[in-house]
């Protein structure tokens, strides 16, 4: 079972989440794939690092990203760095 499914991404798009943005977080939640820095520092709640990593899309975009994230995926995948690596060393 995907817990990003077609909905979700679909839903995160219509939200103005750019849509490499959106990959990059369906490759995080359903792969357990890293993502890049911008998204690293997003999921651990690094607003400062998020920021100065941020293309002009994803600047744009944090409100919404951060939005996506907090409404859509699991608790247990983001907030900490910790959390960013536990979920990424489970992989399945």
């Amino acid at each position: 079972m995907k817990l990003m499914d077609q909905e979700k991404i679909d839903k995160a798009i219509q939200m103005g989440v750019p849509e490499h943005t959106v990959g990059a977080l369906e490759r995080y939640i359903n792969d357990r794939i890293p993502t890049g820095s911008f998204l690293n520092a997003v999921l651990c709640n690094d607003l400062v690092d998020a920021i100065s990593k941020a293309d002009e899309q994803n600047l744009r975009a944090i409100p919404e990203i951060v939005k996506f994230i907090y409404n859509n995926i699991p608790m247990n995948s983001w907030r900490t760095e910790e959390k960013v690596r536990e979920w990424l060393s489970d992989r399945k």
